[in-house]
């Protein structure tokens, strides 16, 4: 989970970096989710909790990232 210093802005889109591809988009599946929950007093909820909402939310301050171990947003690939 990353907790943010500021909100999720409108539109926002969560990209990644492969060394030599460059930017991309976060893939998402079954298996690689992006959710957001607000936080509360600077601390986000629990890996898994009921809290977090599918997608990132305009104006929440949370993101947790559920990405497979060689999949497509991991940058070994292993």
């Amino acid at each position: 989970m990353l907790p943010l210093a500021d909100a999720i802005p409108p539109d926002a889109s969560y990209r990644t970096f492969h060394p030599d591809r460059g930017w991309e988009d976060f893939v998402l599946d079954a298996n690689n989710e992006i959710a957001s929950a607000a936080s509360s007093v600077d601390l986000c909820p629990t890996p898994g909790d009921a809290a977090w909402q599918p997608g990132l939310i305009e104006g929440l301050f949370c993101i947790q990232l559920t990405l497979t171990d060689g999949g497509p947003n991991d940058a070994d690939g292993l």
